[in-house]
């Protein structure tokens, strides 16, 4: 495969450095995403971009990229979460317990959420959107109850 300047391929991170990310190309070789082409901003710790303890088969990323399509475009949390409970495909991915909590999130089943996404940061605790869910859950949460708060009058 001939390869040009700017062509985007598909690979599988191999390896991660301080100044990038070795990825597995098709063809048998390896590229380098230099830390500068991760991100617009400063990235301080590429580990937060690049998972190669959390990859999943083919089959099973296409299943998990359906069903983050359902639950964030298609209006679909509901019934997308309980599919994927009950389904055993990509059992072991931190992925899919963020997708559940992901999930119980929008349809606003706190708790549950809750749950699944202690269980995805467990299990991959480098990755900031597992964090930040969290963060958006606890804040949902705390903003919930905070307008239901009694401030006693005094007269």
């Amino acid at each position: 495969m001939a390869l040009e300047v700017g062509q985007i391929v598909e690979g599988k991170v191999s390896g991660i450095t301080g100044f990038g990310a070795f990825i597995d190309l098709p063809d048998g070789e390896t590229g380098l995403v230099h830390i500068s082409e991760v991100a617009r901003n400063y990235v301080k710790d590429i580990k937060k971009y690049f998972y190669p303890t959390g990859m999943v088969n083919t089959k099973d990323t296409i299943y998990l990229a359906d069903a983050y399509a359902s639950i964030m475009y298609n209006n679909l949390a509901i019934e997308t979460t309980s599919e994927l409970l009950n389904s055993t495909q990509a059992s072991e991915s931190d992925y899919k317990n963020y997708l559940v909590a992901l999930g119980f999130y929008k349809s606003n089943n706190l708790n549950p959420a809750l749950k699944y996404i202690n269980n995805a940061i467990l299990q991959n605790d480098v990755n900031v959107n597992y964090k930040i869910l969290k963060a958006k859950k606890i804040a949902f949460q705390f903003k919930f109850n905070k307008q239901f708060l009694v401030k006693p009058k005094i007269f």
